[in-house]
């Protein structure tokens, strides 16, 4: 069995928002039912032909690399773009670990992009 060292409310919350996504009523209905999410789906469809590229960062999701970086992805048309990244700097905090606290996992738009975007509170 292979180890996950991710945080049980990160794989939790990010699993809830992956099937608000994929449109899953039944495994949703459960997911709901076992613990609540303050995220939402996004209208972004997906292209299954093109790769899925997850970008993220620690500057924050409103940075403007990230953004410079997602807009010249979604420009070329070749991908399915995923942005995961924190609500604020978290430049400092390489080796921080968030234990026993609830992750949310919120939709965000990311200016002149039209793409699945999540901000990491």
């Amino acid at each position: 069995m292979k180890n996950n060292f991710l945080p049980p409310n990160l794989v939790s919350n990010l699993q809830q928002v992956l099937n608000n996504r994929k449109g899953d009523t039944n495994e949703e209905e459960e997911a709901n039912e076992a613990a609540p999410t303050t995220s939402t789906s996004s209208t972004t469809e997906i292209d299954e032909s093109k790769p899925i590229v997850l970008v993220t960062n620690g500057d924050g999701i409103d940075s403007e690399g990230l953004t410079c970086l997602v807009q010249a992805l979604v420009k070329d048309n070749l991908y399915n773009i995923q942005v995961c990244a924190p609500q604020s700097d978290r430049s400092v905090t390489g080796h921080a670990v968030t234990v026993c606290e609830t992750i949310t996992v919120s939709s965000t738009e990311i200016s002149g992009v039209s793409c699945a975007a999540y901000e990491v509170a």
